[in-house]
């Protein structure tokens, strides 16, 4: 196709270098004539060079938009890393200012403190000088005269605190027993072996504490004069009847006077016992304590001849009865009559242990195993259920008593058999604490909560017997032996603790209620470090929880169970907390008389008793201590007339706080630390917690167990 049309430049360039689009100017006329002559339609179709100039120009743009992109994303990072820079040196230069202002007041104090030395130095410095320039002074004779007279006094002073002292010491010793935690106190166990008391504990670390350098010397003086009074007896007894003169030629004979003194010691006034009281003495009697008054030396004032008269005449005027005591020989003067034996016990008569050796050594009745009490009649070296020897006898309690034997089936492995008395009733609560013990130990199998593990029972004359693990003692006595009224140390308490609160959790866990904690129910190992809650004798299940106002003992009873309230897990860490205060100070912590004197000094310690509470106590129980007004009916004895009188306390006061008997004070004997007091407070805390007077109110054993107390350890 042709066109008649004139072409004009078709592109012309713009002055920011684009592409303007080329121009086409048809000739209208010529394309009617062609359309005329043509009936077809043709498109006029653009020309290839304006569609490359299109493309080029969009690229041209899209690159100009990216560009642009590009450099303000530029320019965005750059100034965000400008700012951070920028924040950085201004948070440079303010940590270069803090320490340099840290280090000029460093600098200061160590000026300030340099200053305060020189000044006190200079200050000694011009006290010397002033000392040296008075001592070099001629004193005047008024100011001597004085001085004499206050060195006077000074030295008076002294020699009367001095004096004051030795006093008091002198009285203490006469008080106190020097043979603390030695055989004196029975601590030891022993056996028969052989017909020889052995003693099972060595001795060789226990300490006798002396006041004064001669105490040996008194020792010794004391042991010639035993030694000379045991001759003495032994040469009485061996010697035949013969009087030297009638009693009637002599105006008081040696027994009578021996005897007269005896009882005024006694009785502690001057005027002597009537013959006719000490006539109806019995013989046993007055022999041990003649026997007795030689040995504790209560007798010195009278002549050793007079002594051996009086036991003379006594042995003679009793020939015919017989003495229930000991044959006197060397070897009764030994191990009873020594004070300082290994083997010793205060007293010359000892009947229990005596009564002890004599049923140990006898032959039992084959057909009569029990006593008249329905206690299993105690042999050593018996063999129960053909399998435990017995070689020691531990305790007895009110519902059985305690073997300590040998498995001959577990290469002689140490065991406790606890034989339970021969009755019903006893019968039938041994079969409950077995019941008791095989949940306990089957829900900790890893022996990873302090309850004492039970081996097995069996049935031995009639006796239920358990067998449990040995343990040394309980934490009544180790309190007694190593914190007798200071209590042990925080380290020790804090590790009992904790296991006590594990022992509670167990407990929780299967549902039962020990219902009797206290020290006493607690034992320990030989090393005193793993201890075990024992005698699940008054145990129950939680939900048979029965209401009785004398559930517990006494000093460890939750003011629940007195008020005839019901209860739970709580009473259980209502002891536990009174037994940690035992432990820390070696004192009871509520020592009530009875179930209205507890009352009475749990509200001294924790104030009044909510109102709520008082409510819910049993009607019978609560008009015994409150009356309409919910005030409390304190129930005390007079001093005269020695009667019971009722006191309505309305303003009821606290007066005993907890952290003043724990938190030590600069007078204490212990070495006051800020660690201890730290502890101390902590322990009294958790203490308060958990003896809150409404049980409702009370931390669970799981807030005990995250308590401070027990989670942060001592250095």
């Amino acid at each position: 196709m042709v066109s008649n049309g004139e072409k004009k430049p078709d592109v012309e360039e713009e002055e920011d270098g684009e592409i303007v689009d080329e121009v086409m100017i048809v000739d209208d006329s010529d394309n009617d004539r062609r359309l005329s002559k043509d009936s077809d339609c043709v498109a006029i179709e653009p020309s290839k060079s304006s569609k490359s100039a299109k493309k080029s120009r969009s690229r041209s743009r899209e690159q100009s938009k990216s560009k642009k992109k590009k450099e303000r994303r530029r320019s965005r990072d750059e100034s965000k890393s400008s700012k951070k820079r920028k924040n950085s040196e201004e948070r440079k230069a303010r940590e270069r200012e803090d320490e340099e202002r840290r280090i000029k007041r460093k600098r200061d104090r160590e000026r300030e403190v340099e200053k305060e030395r020189e000044r006190e130095r200079e200050r000694k410095r011009r006290e010397r000088a002033e000392a040296e320039r008075r001592r070099k002074m001629t004193p005047s004779p008024t100011f001597r005269d004085r001085q004499r007279e206050r060195e006077r006094r000074n030295r008076d002073r002294r020699d009367r605190d001095r004096r004051d002292r030795d006093r008091k010491s002198e009285k203490d010793r006469r008080k106190s027993d020097v043979f603390k935690g030695s055989l004196s106190e029975g601590q030891t166990l022993q056996e028969l072996e052989g017909g020889k008391l052995v003693d099972d504990v060595q001795l060789n670390d226990i300490e006798i504490p002396m006041d004064s350098d001669d105490e040996e010397a008194k020792i010794e003086e004391l042991r010639k004069r035993r030694e000379m009074r045991r001759k003495m007896m032994v040469n009485v007894v061996e010697q035949e009847e013969s009087p030297a003169s009638s009693p009637q030629s002599r105006v008081a004979s040696p027994l009578e006077k021996i005897k007269d003194r005896l009882s005024s010691k006694d009785s502690g006034s001057a005027k002597s016992r009537p013959a006719s009281v000490c006539s109806d003495k019995s013989v046993e009697d007055d022999f041990d304590d003649i026997l007795a008054a030689a040995l504790r030396d209560d007798l010195e004032c009278l002549e050793d001849a007079d002594l051996e008269a009086a036991l003379k005449e006594k042995l003679l005027e009793n020939r015919e009865t017989t003495v229930d005591a000991r044959p006197i020989n060397d070897d009764f003067w030994e191990t009873e009559g020594d004070m300082f034996a290994d083997n010793f016990s205060p007293g010359i008569k000892n009947n229990r242990h005596r009564k002890f050796l004599q049923s140990a050594t006898n032959v039992l009745d084959p057909d009569n195993w029990t006593d008249a009490d329905g206690y299993f009649k105690i042999s050593i070296g018996q063999m129960l259920d053909n399998r435990y020897k017995s070689y020691a006898y531990t305790g007895k309690g009110v519902f059985s008593n305690v073997l300590r034997c040998k498995d001959s089936l577990r290469s002689e492995e140490d065991v406790a058999i606890k034989i339970i008395r021969k009755n019903e009733l006893m019968y039938k609560a041994g079969l409950k604490e077995i019941e008791f013990l095989k949940k306990i130990n089957d829900a900790d199998q890893e022996d990873r909560f302090h309850c004492l593990r039970m081996h097995r029972s069996f049935m031995f004359k009639g006796h239920l017997c358990l067998v449990f693990e040995p343990l040394a003692m309980n934490l009544r006595d180790v309190v007694k032996k190593y914190g007798s009224g200071v209590g042990l140390h925080v380290k020790a308490v804090r590790s009992y603790s904790q296991q006590l609160f594990l022992a509670l959790k167990l407990l929780k866990k299967c549902n039962i209620l020990h219902a009797d904690i206290k020290p006493d129910n607690i034992l320990v190992n030989e090393s005193k470090s793993v201890l075990k809650l024992c005698d699940f004798g008054s145990a129950s299940d939680a939900k048979d929880a029965e209401i009785t106002p004398y559930l517990v003992s006494r000093f460890y009873r939750a003011p629940e169970i007195i008020l005839g309230c019901n209860y739970d897990y709580g009473i259980d860490l209502w002891s536990v907390a009174v037994s940690m205060y035992e432990l820390a100070t070696g004192k009871i912590m509520l020592p009530g008389r009875t179930n209205n004197h507890m009352l009475k000094i749990c509200q001294d310690f924790k104030g009044k008793f909510p109102n709520r509470m008082i409510r819910r106590a049993m009607p019978e129980i609560r008009q015994m201590h409150f009356d309409g007004n919910n005030d409390f009916l304190h129930v005390k004895q007079d001093k005269l007339t020695g009667q019971d009188t009722i006191q309505t306390i309305t303003n009821v006061i606290q007066t005993k706080f907890v952290r003043n008997d724990l938190i030590p004070t600069s007078n204490s004997n212990e070495k006051v630390t800020p660690e201890l007091t730290k502890k101390m407070q902590q322990l009294s805390d958790l203490i308060e917690k958990c003896t809150v007077l409404d049980p409702s109110r009370r931390v669970s054993i799981t807030e005990c167990l995250a308590h401070p107390f027990i989670v942060e350890k001592i250095s």
